[in-house]
């Protein structure tokens, strides 16, 4: 509501085939004490029916919340969250420090956080998770590939009904929890902290691959009532 000084407003520019958005002023960048909300809005005729080749969004502690299709989208935040939600996109890469992250429908997700909140839910193919402390909720409707690396961060995932998983799991001190085991699977202890584990599919289930390295993060893995697809 107060007026800016010169040195505070942002200026845009285009750049070759960029538009580049900032501050008249960087001396003035991190010094700023109010708030911004950037909207960036495209001509109509040019976005109707068009799939974005790349969305790449870079943030501080700003919430980045991104709906549109993309061949590829790309977040990274220290402390605000991120998020790709109702998308049409094969690939996201989400990289956070301590803010949450949040995925829905994607064939291929990549996201590395050191403290923040992972939620993913809906039709996933691979996930690839890399945390120090941040846990995981992931709630499949589909078979997936998951390859899963944490300190101390939970894992808690919940696959399609009918669907069986192998497992490979290693850690130090986290626990394995399921509700699968009623399926007279096989467990193979390889060593003190290193197991594999093969819970068969239902008929007309798939098989999940899951690897997962913890240290003292535990591991749940439940039975939803989602269909597969």
């Amino acid at each position: 509501a107060a007026a800016l000084a010169e040195d505070e407003k942002l200026v845009c520019a285009v750049d070759g085939d960029t538009l580049r958005i900032r501050f008249m002023s960087d001396a003035n960048r991190d010094g700023f004490e109010g708030e911004k909300f950037l909207t960036v809005s495209l001509p109509w005729e040019l976005v109707k029916n068009a799939h974005f080749e790349e969305i790449d969004i870079e943030t501080t502690s700003a919430y980045a919340y991104v709906s549109a299709d993309a061949q590829k989208i790309e977040l990274s935040t220290l402390s605000g969250d991120a998020r790709v939600m109702g998308a049409s996109c094969p690939e996201v890469e989400i990289e956070t420090t301590s803010g949450n992250a949040g995925v829905g429908d994607t064939e291929s997700a990549e996201i590395e956080t050191t403290s923040g909140k992972v939620d993913i839910a809906g039709a996933l193919g691979a996930l690839e998770f890399t945390s120090v402390s941040g846990d995981l909720i992931l709630s499949s409707e589909r078979t997936l590939r998951l390859d899963a690396k944490t300190t101390s961060g939970s894992i808690d995932l919940t696959l399609p009904e009918s669907d069986g998983f192998t497992l490979t799991h290693e850690t130090t001190s986290g626990a394995l929890e399921t509700d699968l085991t009623g399926r007279e699977g096989t467990l193979v202890a390889c060593g003190d902290h290193f197991t594999r584990y093969t819970v068969p599919a239902l008929s007309g289930g798939s098989t999940s691959e899951l690897e997962v390295l913890t240290v003292s993060g535990g591991l749940a893995i439940k039975a939803s009532r989602f269909g597969n697809n």
